[in-house]
Formats: structure tokens, C-alpha cells, sequence
């Protein structure tokens, strides 16, 4: 493989785990708001609130998990890299493409 096409599949793995890493912190901000947000339902006056805020919760994780699923691919193969605890990838385990 020569080194430009190299070069591209490491750029492409490591716009890969920027995204990932955004949308866990996004999901881990979300799960700490609905926490807090379940202790302190009071602080909210508007029924509106409490009735919308639940399913906002709900859909900025049900699609962070999307778009990890979506996202976490080889660049190379498009197989699912595995687990996303396992971010620092060297291989992909499916083709063998080097990622970083």
C-alpha cells in the first residue's frame, strides 16, 4: 500500500475517534443531566419542560448510540471495529488495514 493511501486511512481512523469521543461525551453529559434532572424535577415550573426534557434525554442518546454504530467502521472495509472501550485500535481485526 503505498504511503498517501496510508496517510488517508490514518487521517480517516482518526476523524473516526474525534467523532466517537464527541458523542460519548455528549451521551455521559446527557446521562449526568437525567440524573440531576430526576432529583430536582421541582426546580422546573413549566410542565412543558418536564414533559419535553425526558424525551430530549432520550433521543440524544438513543442517537449517539446510532451514531457510533454508523461511525465506528474500518475505513478500509467498512466492518465494525469492534467495542468502542477498545479506541486505540492499531488494526482493523476483520482486514488487517493498519489505523494509527
Amino acid at each position: 500500500m503505498d504511503k498517501k493511501k496510508q496517510e488517508l486511512i490514518f487521517k480517516a481512523y482518526k476523524r473516526k475517534k474525534k467523532i466517537n469521543l464527541i458523542v460519548t461525551i455528549v451521551v455521559f453529559a446527557a446521562a449526568f443531566f437525567a440524573f440531576w434532572y430526576s432529583n430536582n424535577k421541582e426546580l422546573f415550573t413549566s410542565e412543558t419542560l418536564r414533559t419535553i426534557i425526558p424525551y430530549v434525554i432520550s433521543i440524544i442518546a438513543i442517537g449517539g448510540l446510532a451514531v457510533s454504530y454508523f461511525n465506528w467502521r474500518c475505513p478500509v472495509c467498512k466492518q465494525s471495529l469492534g467495542r468502542i472501550m477498545t479506541m486505540n485500535q492499531n488494526v482493523c481485526r476483520k482486514c488487517g488495514t493498519k489505523l494509527q
